[in-house]
């Protein structure tokens, strides 16, 4: 049994024509880019985003341990 995508790959494909390429360009129209203070003020505060970020990690990873460790140590104290 053959797979229907292995045929379509095996089938001669389409002739593309000459002025394909300058076609879609002339319709593609520019989006301009963002303004360089912007862009600055932007990565400023996706900075201090990603350290806040960082930090409550951190904190919410020294609970944890901290969270454990009392339990190990509620654990062998109870014996």
């Amino acid at each position: 049994m053959t797979d229907p995508l292995d045929e379509l790959l095996q089938a001669p494909g389409l002739r593309v024509p000459q002025d394909f390429t300058d076609k879609v360009m002339a319709r593609v129209e520019a989006v301009p880019g963002p303004e360089p203070h912007t862009q600055h003020q932007a990565s400023a505060l996706s900075v201090s985003i990603q350290w806040l970020a960082l930090l409550g990690g951190i904190l919410a990873g020294a609970v944890q341990l901290l969270t454990f460790m009392f339990g190990i140590w509620f654990a062998t104290s109870a014996g």
